[in-house]
């Protein structure tokens, strides 16, 4: 019998091996097959159909058990493209056949109540707070708040990439988050994540 979570775990081994992806990607894909393994690792391929899927969808769009919130648009269509990409996988290797009911899946819309709990910006209160407040973090924090750097872009900063004289910062790599340990990545995610941003005065 061709089960889903077996098929998925062949799927993400290949990919492991044979894609040129961060260390982060991988992390994320390890979490979408974790919730997808939630309903149907013991579900063969067969089997499962839009009703199921779209259930899925459903629940985690309501709550993501790891975070008790309702999950990001964004992963729910990670979690939809990954398992397309498990079907194929299975596919490819004459187990099981892709369904077609990948394009009637749809992601719920979040209602106002969900809206409020993905990210936003800072209030003015809360950015007087890293303003004002004296700490080892300041500096980064600062740099983040009014340069719009990532957290691994401004962890990545050498004083090569710093030009005080006139006043910009060159933005050409990142520090990558491993399970064990991190590295500098060159360039970005995009080609617009490389690039120059000016030091605000303050």
């Amino acid at each position: 019998a061709a089960y889903f979570g077996d098929w998925a775990d062949k799927w993400y081994k290949e990919k492991k091996l044979t894609s040129n992806i961060s260390e982060s990607a991988l992390t994320v894909i390890q979490g979408t097959i974790a919730h997808l393994n939630r309903y149907f690792e013991h579900e063969q391929l067969k089997n499962i159909n839009l009703s199921m899927f779209q259930t899925m969808i459903n629940e985690l769009a309501e709550n993501n058990p790891n975070t008790n919130k309702p999950m990001s648009n964004d992963l729910l269509k990670k979690i939809k493209s990954n398992a397309q990409s498990i079907f194929e996988y299975a596919a490819a290797n004459n187990i099981a056949y892709v369904p077609m009911f990948f394009k009637a899946v749809t992601i719920p819309k979040k209602t106002v109540a969900q809206q409020q709990n993905n990210r936003r910006a800072l209030t003015e209160v809360e950015q007087s707070y890293i303003i004002e407040t004296p700490h080892r973090a300041q500096l980064p924090a600062m740099i983040m708040l009014f340069s719009g750097l990532r957290r691994g872009e401004c962890l990545a900063l050498e004083w090569t990439d710093i030009n005080l004289k006139d006043g910009y910062i060159d933005v050409n790599k990142s520090l990558e988050f491993g399970k064990n340990q991190s590295t500098i990545k060159q360039g970005g995610k995009t080609l617009s994540a490389t690039r120059t941003v000016p030091i605000p005065p303050i």
